[in-house]
């Protein structure tokens, strides 16, 4: 050691240039072998490139023959042979040439149904195949087309469909002409399944969907290859890349992928080459750079080793004053700076250490301030705030004094940020800061909870009084407009304010934050710009609307629910007319609940208008199953007055309808409640004339419990009056029921409205109706609700009572 400690610079740049050769020699050597490495990839790359773009030019050669072959058979198919099945099997026989390029024939109508095949298959012809990809492509671009791949029922191998269109002399389409290919022919992609790459390797083939059609991996054929991120790059070549990576598969395979597209499929055509295979001719060169690499380490470490400590040993002297201060500093003594003498390099590193240390007392400084208050208002924060509502309360305690937490929520702050980016909002929460900062009390606190929600701890209030003019004074300062800048007019928000009072409130902070946050919700919901105090009665009316809510929505996800259909009938025409739908709920411990038990918790829950599109949904379900097994029955629905009187109603009812195409609007009927039509007379008109508009139809239900009828009647738009059961229960033998039967019967036909009686619970009500020239009813005297099972074997079997095939109608 003392050798070196009277040496010269000479001596130490001597032995750093020494290490520094040994550094260069151990570069050159991994770069010598990364350029060999490179040369051979290159070399690999130019190689299966080539191949593959070979592979992919012959198969988009055999593809677009067929596309061409079909393109030109279809030409030739006069629009009058698609009427005769027998002269479209001639022709198909004729085309020999084509038979000989695919597998299977077909010919199609415009509309995708199918014709004639060849060969012919039990079954196929007269199938309707508008659903099928190629179908569609053809028809909407009057352009030869491939299918994508599919696994063949027969075969078990990929197949794809060729199809293209049959054109008259205008362009029209009048017919698609396609064949059935098998892909894994030996002429077409058999041959690759099986061929490899070198030793190991192999090709594949995949749609642009990672549907795989050619592996050497039987079991993965027609299966996805890989999902996204699994395999980076064959994610790339579905993007667009063509060419040579390397990666990892998805079956942790490190490996050369060379990657090409078909131009008539857009499949991707690859080839994979083994990392271990394709790199073993510089195996052995790397081994012995490695060799070469370890032994020159072991050389120049102990020269490394030496000439460090010599270098280090004035550092190493600084790094000890330096721990020492650092725990000067943990024991939050005075710190001094370091000694900054010796060599250039040694002072630069004191210097940077002792401004290092003048900006950790001023961090510290600024964090101190940064955990107690928000970074962009510099408003108190939560724990500030925690500590300050503390010491509100035990000072409440002892003075006996009121404190007052308000819970503050900015209204349209959202939109605003949305519309206008957060560098706006962030302007506008500032300046609302500052203003609010400005009207509260010196002992008050304004804390920001984070985005647009703000606490205010009024403490020692005198009484409820007080509070309010606080209160009144921070909306007031909210509402004023606020000018930025950037923005040409002037932007205005409001505030909805939650507040609790303690000691009358006697929680803990938490809670009391958290009583008015609930009150602040209880603001906005009573229409926003005010604010609310804390009623702990409501806030457990809330909390039962909740378990209501949730239990209602637990049901709907666990298929509890379910319809139930009434059947509408003419009971002079012996027909079903239609059916109503009654949801009914089938508890998993309580069996069927009656409707009485469960309507009043979905109304008492605000889930009217999510219960009510179940119900449509459900019953335009049925109405197609229905129609599917040649049944076509119109159902009403109920729709409860909130739901109808939602501003979206008819839009999403247009929705919901679209997601049934095959059922017509006139199926579905909207029944409304007459009370609740006349909640809203304009509203409902409007309403139920944009369901008119979509080809649904409406119904007054309940007529003639409402005020005013007759007044509103003619302002509704509905096609149906529905008699209120009440009136029919006791037609027989109350005088008064028959006169008012008899008058809703003569308004609504002098109106134009067909009118159905409920509650026929009596052939003899059935009978007096249809002298009142009433044929259409629905009751228990016909039926019951039944599951939708149960319905068309009703249907089948259902024949009218004997005295109503027989009653005559009596002049009135």
């Amino acid at each position: 050691m003392t050798f070196f400690q009277n040496r010269s610079l000479k001596l130490k740049l001597t032995l750093g240039a020494t290490l520094l050769g040994g550094l260069l020699l151990l570069a050159q050597s991994v770069l010598q072998f990364y350029s060999l490495r490179s040369e051979v990839l290159e070399r690999i790359e130019i190689q299966q490139f080539d191949l593959l773009s070979e592979l992919s030019a012959r198969l988009d050669n055999e593809f677009a023959q067929r596309l061409l072959a079909l393109a030109q058979a279809g030409t030739v198919v006069p629009r009058s042979m698609l009427s005769d099945p027998a002269a479209l099997e001639r022709h198909l026989r004729e085309e020999t040439a084509l038979l000989s390029l695919v597998d299977d024939l077909y010919i199609f109508d415009a509309n995708g149904r199918l014709l004639v095949d060849w060969p012919e298959k039990p079954g196929r012809r007269g199938l309707d195949m508008s659903s099928r990809d190629y179908i569609q492509q053809v028809r909407a671009t009057l352009r030869p087309t491939i299918s994508r791949p599919i696994l063949g029922k027969a075969t078990r191998q990929p197949i794809i469909v060729l199809a293209a269109p049959v054109l008259d002399a205008d362009g029209r389409l009048f017919g698609i002409i396609g064949g059935v290919l098998n892909l894994h022919k030996p002429n077409l992609l058999g041959l690759l399944s099986d061929r490899r790459v070198g030793q190991s390797g192999y090709y594949y083939l995949v749609t642009e969907d990672r549907t795989t059609v050619i592996h050497p991996d039987k079991s993965r054929i027609m299966q996805p290859i890989a999902s996204p991120g699994v395999n980076p790059q064959l994610d790339r070549a579905l993007e667009g890349f063509e060419g040579t990576g390397e990666g990892v598969n998805s079956r942790g395979l490190k490996g050369l992928f060379t990657f090409k597209r078909l131009e008539t499929t857009r499949w991707i055509l690859a080839s994979v080459i083994p990392a271990e295979e394709a790199f073993s001719p510089i195996r052995t060169i790397q081994q012995r750079m490695i060799v070469t690499t370890v032994l020159l380490i072991l050389v120049v470490t102990p020269l490394l080793w030496g000439s460090a400590q010599r270098l280090l040993k004035p550092l190493e002297d600084l790094a000890e004053a330096m721990r020492e201060r650092a725990a000067r500093m943990r024991r939050r003594e005075p710190t001094t700076a370091v000694d900054k003498g010796g060599s250039s390099e040694i002072r630069t590193v004191a210097s940077a250490f002792n401004e290092f240390l003048e900006a950790r007392n001023q961090a510290e400084q600024a964090l101190q301030r940064l955990a107690h208050h928000d970074a962009l208002t510099g408003l108190p924060n939560r724990i500030l705030l925690a500590d300050r509502m503390e010491q509100a309360l035990i000072h409440a305690k002892r003075t006996g004094r009121t404190v007052a937490v308000g819970y503050l929520d900015l209204d349209g702050f959202k939109p605003i940020n949305d519309r206008f980016g957060h560098h706006i909002g962030d302007i506008l929460l500032q300046e609302l800061a500052k203003r609010m900062s400005d009207v509260i009390r010196a002992d008050d606190t304004l804390a920001r909870l984070g985005g647009d929600e703000f606490v205010v701890l009024l403490p020692g209030l005198d009484g409820l009084e007080q509070c309010h003019i606080c209160l009144n004074r921070l909306l007031a300062v909210i509402r004023q407009p606020i000018s930025i800048p950037e923005l040409a007019e002037p932007l205005t928000v409001t505030a909805s304010i939650g507040v609790t009072l303690y000691p009358l409130d006697g929680a803990d902070p938490d809670t009391l934050l958290r009583h008015a946050d609930h009150a602040m919700y209880q603001a906005k919901s009573a229409g926003r710009n005010g604010y609310r105090l804390y009623d702990p009665d409501e806030d457990l009316n809330q909390a039962a609307g909740q378990a209501n809510r949730d239990r209602i929505r637990a049901a709907l996800r666990s298929g509890q629910f379910e319809l139930h259909y009434q059947p509408k009938v003419n009971m002079r025409q012996g027909t079903v007319v239609g059916a109503e739908a009654l949801i009914r709920w089938n508890h998993p411990d309580q069996g069927f609940l009656p409707p009485g038990e469960f309507l009043p918790l979905i109304e008492s829950a605000n889930l009217d208008v999510e219960v009510g599109e179940w119900v449509i949904r459900v019953a335009l379900a049925q109405i197609a199953a229905w129609q599917a097994e040649g049944h076509a029955i119109p159902v009403s629905v109920n729709i409860a007055a909130s739901h109808l009187l939602q501003p979206d109603f008819p839009t999403r009812l247009a929705a919901m309808l679209a997601e049934h195409p095959s059922v017509s609007p006139r199926m579905l009927q909207i029944e409304v409640v007459e009370t609740a039509a006349l909640e809203d007379i304009t509203h409902a008109k409007r309403t139920l004339d944009a369901c008119r508009r979509l080809g649904v139809s409406g119904a007054l239900d309940d007529f003639g419990t409402g005020y005013s009828s007759l007044t509103y009647l003619r302002h509704l738009p509905v096609d149906t009056l529905k008699i209120d059961q009440s009136f029919i229960r006791h037609l027989e033998d109350d005088a008064d029921d028959l006169t008012i039967v008899k008058s809703i019967i003569v308004l609504a036909q002098g109106l134009g409205r067909t009118v159905v009686a409920e509650g026929v619970e009596k052939v003899e009500h059935g009978t007096i109706l249809m002298a009142l020239h009433c044929d259409l009813a629905q009751g228990y005297a016909i039926a019951r609700p039944m599951p939708a099972s149960a319905f068309l074997p009703w249907v089948r079997g259902w024949t009218p009572d004997t005295a109503w095939c027989m009653a005559t109608t009596v002049a009135r």
